[in-house]
């Protein structure tokens, strides 16, 4: 019974984390119809079945982290996580690392190599490449490193992960 109760708090907190994203996307500063200057836009908007990353502040009105897990994750299987960084300004450039906590591994995608001269409402896409070692929730955590005119700034935001129990794990060899 303490399992149970355990897993339903566990699980609960992930649905208020999850809840506490915003999917829409602040309005649009650039003109319409500006043309893209960097080869890392994919689009004018993002693909479907994104959601928002969970900001540690106030920040996805400059610049916001959208993520696909396209499946549910499960216990030694690898699994990729489509992510898209959305800047709502220009920046002098923007980068990204990706980090995991224990029981969690990060296969690829550690990092976003820095991107210079972004304009605002690019869809940056980078992909990260996770294993889960064992169930539980997880926070997979973005540092997002942008310059601009107000200077240098770290960003902090979490993409949650659920491995749930008893999912179908990889063949042990």
């Amino acid at each position: 019974m303490i399992l149970t109760g355990r897993v339903v708090s566990i699980a609960l907190l992930a649905c208020a984390a999850l809840a506490a994203c915003d999917d829409a996307p602040p309005p649009s500063s650039a003109p319409p119809g500006t043309p893209a200057a960097q080869p890392a836009k994919s689009g004018s908007s993002l693909p479907a079945g994104m959601v928002s990353a969970v900001s540690s502040g106030k920040t996805s009105s400059a610049i916001s982290v959208h993520f696909e897990l396209g499946a549910t994750p499960a216990v030694g299987m690898s699994m990729p996580v489509k992510v898209a960084i959305v800047p709502h300004r220009s920046f002098k450039y923007v980068r990204a690392i990706f980090t995991t906590p224990d029981g969690l591994q990060l296969a690829d995608g550690r990092l976003y190599e820095m991107l210079r001269d972004v304009e605002a409402e690019q869809i940056l896409q980078h992909q990260v490449t996770i294993q889960p070692t064992q169930d539980g929730i997880y926070l997979i955590s973005v540092g997002l490193e942008t310059e601009s005119d107000e200077g240098n700034i770290t960003r902090s935001f979490s993409i949650p992960v659920i491995v749930p129990a008893g999912a179908p794990a990889a063949a042990q060899g």
